[in-house]
């Protein structure tokens, strides 16, 4: 039978709201894009915060049990947080 312990609960709802919060704030973006007069800003950031925080997560989450080991795998995350952050500093220069 399987034993779920309090350590192995709290870390699977730490992953949930890890994942799940940037995506409750894109929704609340996409619904302001939706009401607003057309302008992409809102997606872009929307974006960019996914490529930052639930992206990554679920890359290593991913890549962990098909590739395991795979010396790429970092880099790739990180190439993906990277492009995020570059999405969100455009977003907030107005570019």
């Amino acid at each position: 039978m399987l034993q779920i312990t309090p350590v192995d609960a709290v870390l699977a709802v730490g992953f949930l709201l890890w994942v799940a919060l940037p995506l409750a704030v894109v929704v609340v973006a996409v619904r302001g894009y939706r009401r607003g007069d057309g302008n992409r800003t809102a997606l872009r950031l929307a974006a960019g915060i996914v490529l930052v925080t639930a992206v990554p997560t679920l890359m290593r989450l991913g890549f962990g049990a098909v590739v395991p080991g795979g010396s790429w795998v970092p880099l790739l995350v990180r190439s993906t947080q990277l492009a995020g952050l570059l999405i969100v500093v455009g977003v907030m220069h107005g570019e």
